[in-house]
Order: structure tokens, then sequence, then C-alpha cells
């Protein structure tokens, strides 16, 4: 969730093993999702030429209308990653 608050905006994520997606499988918040990956071989990672998975993040219009104008939200996506 992403609040004001007063208001919480619900969010999905989903991961895509390709890079520049916007949809994929979809992630559970406290759900452990096993077998996914990418071809990072770098843990540096850095730089747009690494690009080896995406990692997209949704906020559906019928929540998008329950924002005001003007006003900040904000709120905390944690992301655990282990090799398999």
């Amino acid at each position: 969730m992403i609040t004001d608050g007063t208001d919480n905006i619900a969010y999905t994520v989903a991961f895509n093993d390709a890079p520049a997606q916007t949809s994929g499988t979809a992630l559970t918040s406290g759900v452990v999702e096993t077998g996914l990956a990418s071809t990072a071989n770098n843990v540096a990672c850095g730089g747009m030429a690494n690009e080896s998975a995406s990692l997209g993040i949704s906020i559906a219009p019928s929540e998008l209308q329950k924002m005001a104008a003007g006003v900040t939200y904000s709120g905390t996506l944690t992301l655990l990653v282990a090799p398999n």
C-alpha cells in the first residue's frame, strides 16, 4: 500500500524474466515465489546495458481515481532476492 496518511492506495507487483516489461508473474505480499530467474551474472548490475529482468509496479485505475492531485503518497516495497 501507499498512503498519504489518510487514504490507502493498493498496487500490484509483477516479475518478468525479460527487461523492459510491464507485466509478468504476480507477486503477493508475504508469499515466497520460487523459480523466478534472470540472466544477471554481475552483482553490481549497474547501468542500462545490464538489464536482465523487470519488476512492474501498477496502480489500478479505480485506485488512481481515489488519489487527490497535489498530495504526496508514499510507501515501502521490500523485495528479498536470493539465489536459487
